[in-house]
């Protein structure tokens, strides 16, 4: 079975809800909230890294993907851009030194 978009939105629900990312950015100051969302991608997969369930999740979502990209690029990215989406920002530029191992690079962002 092909895992589609809306999984990946489903599961980066899930870890959002799980991290309390919404409520965490309610309760910073501007200046914590620029410094987190910069990399609330690396910050993410770190998480997904040391969650077991979510590393479980992740694992399935890669593993089932079926299109004609390379399923790791195609579900990080897709992953990046659910993260995007739900917290309405907009792309600062690129960091090619994650913490995280699951990602070679990763999409910086910023409020809109």
């Amino acid at each position: 079975m092909a895992v589609k978009k809306m999984d990946i939105k489903r599961f980066v629900a899930d870890i959002m809800e799980r991290m309390q990312i919404k409520n965490k950015l309610r309760n910073f100051s501007a200046k914590e909230k620029e410094a987190y969302l910069i990399s609330i991608v690396d910050t993410i997969f770190l998480f997904i890294e040391t969650d077991r369930k979510s590393m479980q999740n992740y694992l399935n979502l890669v593993y089932n993907y079926k299109g004609n990209n390379t399923n790791i690029r195609y579900i990080n990215g897709n992953i990046a851009m659910k993260i995007k989406d739900a917290l309405n920002l907009k792309e600062r530029g690129t960091c090619r030194n994650p913490e995280s191992i699951i990602i070679q690079t990763y999409t910086r962002f910023a409020e809109k």
